[in-house]
């Protein structure tokens, strides 16, 4: 499968994947408007967080551990950025992004 990935540029790959994305991202587009903010501040948020952990706690994880741990926050902060969405959409562009981005 190596050989006849090489064969397809990666313009034709990318193509063929928003053929396929792009009506997901449409559907979703508040959604991952949101992600986009909500994922960054809160990797800072806890990247400072775990600074404030004393080193003897921190130590006691192994190495390689730090992202297994971070998951379930991650899980969680998606999992509010997806609630939120909705309410975000309705406050700040009427009820429905795409119609608001094709009129404005």
């Amino acid at each position: 499968s190596i050989e006849l990935m090489e064969a397809l540029p990666t313009v034709i790959i990318g193509f063929l994947a928003g053929l396929w994305f792009a009506p997901i991202v449409e559907d979703h587009l508040i959604t991952v408007v949101v992600m986009l903010f909500v994922l960054p501040l809160s990797t800072m948020v806890m990247g400072g967080l775990w600074a404030l952990i004393p080193q003897s706690l921190r130590n006691r994880l192994p190495n390689g551990w730090h992202a297994l741990v971070l998951m379930p926050v991650i899980l969680l902060l998606i999992g509010i950025g997806v609630w939120i969405s909705p309410s975000i959409e309705q406050t700040f562009f009427g009820g429905d992004m795409r119609l608001f981005l094709t009129n404005h």
